[in-house]
């Protein structure tokens, strides 16, 4: 799954969508998120964090379902 929210989208926001993602997610099912570079990491919810990279202005965090 792939999740391109618009960058000024609050992170309550962001972690409101991860939470309904969570529920129809795979055990080791893989979301990426993509926020600006300046973003803090999301809310991960039922998720872990498996890697986190910067380019340029955009962040790229994958979440492996738990």
């Amino acid at each position: 799954m792939f999740l391109d929210p618009p960058y000024d989208l609050p992170d309550d926001d962001l972690g409101a969508a991860l939470s309904a993602l969570a529920p129809v997610m795979a055990p080791g099912g893989l979301a990426v998120v993509e926020r600006a570079s300046h973003s803090p990491q999301p809310a991960l919810h039922a998720f872990e964090l498996e890697r986190h990279r910067r380019y340029g202005d955009t962040a790229l965090w994958w979440l492996r379902a738990t």
